[in-house]
């Protein structure tokens, strides 16, 4: 059984090709002062770029169309959805739908956006299979007696809370699904793969496709290069439970006692996520024999799955999950945290005191600190043991 999926847009499309569009604009005014200016290759680019005059000039022209600044309220107890606020001093940090971080400043081949392909000393950078295989040996199997694939799984699962990029599409919106028959296309940036590649055995195939992640101006709109756009917020606050705006919260929730939203489906396997709606599960089964029954989530990580040449093993009936299994099962293992936690308070008569609204932030922020403490709890480990 094959199915195929993309990352998409679909976390909130509108806002995506926004940011997209603007962070577009704000390069291309760059590259025309750059020309302007005779910057002859991309050390004379980025010196420009980074000039404080440039920089104070390019935010001022550009301030109508940054990014609108939210209004914090410092007596607010519970942390907004999208991330915002959370630094009142900076309330965009942080923020769904606002630039990644950069541990290093970008090294473009232009200075702005062109992919890298060369290196310092001016030649050809290798084929990022070449670095791969050269780092992740075949022949080398690491084991370890004190972890389990759940290490892995749970990683995935807590990288779905503060990491979600989006890929760059057609101009109609459509999905780019042959980088390797144009590379020249700005928004590919496919892999060679070498003829001596140990998993890729087919000597016809000498491509990975690769399409390039959507954009996103830096914070301040001072500066035209390229930055990777985030739809999530940074922080672990139980996106990938919970979603990442208000609109998603509300639609995860049943509006009763703090209760989420369930599948009346399945009276065998209570607490099991909601059914999404079909125009928004983008699934493709290639098998035309295949179970009617088969359908997405509707849950806080929220994007539809296309892949190709993936297989899939079946789970819950032959029902599949947005992303993949392991996904689902720790989705699912917290939302009925969430509804134990609900049952318990409400056993002991602890809900009389609180509106519908401060009970389900209440259940969020207990749930939410459940999730965080083992993960705070290994780090502190690994930190320990660093120093000590």
């Amino acid at each position: 059984m094959k199915f195929q999926y993309s990352f998409s847009r679909q976390n909130d499309a509108e806002m995506v090709v926004l940011l997209s569009d603007r962070a577009h604009l704000l390069a291309s005014i760059c590259k025309n002062t750059a020309r302007m200016m005779n910057a002859r290759n991309a050390g004379d680019v980025r010196s420009m770029l980074n000039d404080p005059a440039h920089q104070a000039m390019v935010r001022q022209q550009f301030t109508p169309y940054c990014y609108e600044h939210p209004v914090c309220d410092q007596r607010q107890k519970y942390r907004s959805p999208c991330g915002a606020c959370n630094n009142l001093e900076a309330p965009l940090l942080g923020k769904a739908f606002t630039p990644f971080r950069r541990i290093v400043p970008s090294a473009y081949d232009d200075g702005v956006e062109a992919p890298r392909t060369l290196s310092v000393l001016g030649g050809s950078l290798p084929s990022a299979r070449d670095v791969s295989n050269a780092v992740h040996r075949e022949d080398i199997t690491s084991v370890n007696s004190q972890l389990t694939p759940f290490l892995t799984t749970f990683g995935q699962f807590l990288d779905h809370d503060f990491t979600s990029t989006p890929l760059m599409q057609g101009e109609n919106g459509e999905i780019i699904e042959d980088c390797c028959s144009a590379p020249d296309r700005f928004e590919c940036f496919s892999i060679a793969i070498p003829a001596n590649d140990p998993h890729f055995r087919d000597p016809a195939r000498k491509c990975m496709h690769v399409v390039r992640s959507d954009s996103a101006p830096p914070l301040d709109c001072s500066v035209g290069i390229r930055q990777q756009q985030n739809q999530r917020s940074s922080y672990i606050d139980g996106t990938m439970i919970y979603g990442f705006n208000r609109a998603k919260e509300d639609s995860l929730r049943s509006g009763q006692w703090g209760y989420m939203r369930v599948s009346e489906d399945y009276s065998n396997t209570p607490g099991m996520m909601p059914k999404s709606r079909e125009d928004t599960c983008n699934i493709k089964m290639e098998d035309r024999q295949a179970p009617k029954t088969q359908h997405c989530f509707h849950a806080g990580t929220g994007f539809r799955s296309r892949s190709q040449d993936r297989d899939m093993s079946y789970v819950y009936k032959y029902m599949y999950a947005y992303v993949e299994i392991p996904i689902t099962q720790n989705v699912s293992i917290y939302l009925r945290e969430h509804i134990q936690i609900i049952i318990i308070l409400r056993h002991n008569n602890c809900v009389v005191k609180y509106s519908v609204g401060l009970f389900f932030n209440s259940l969020e922020r207990t749930t939410i600190l459940s999730l965080s403490f083992p993960v705070f709890l290994v780090l502190l480990s690994l930190i320990l043991m660093i120093m000590f």
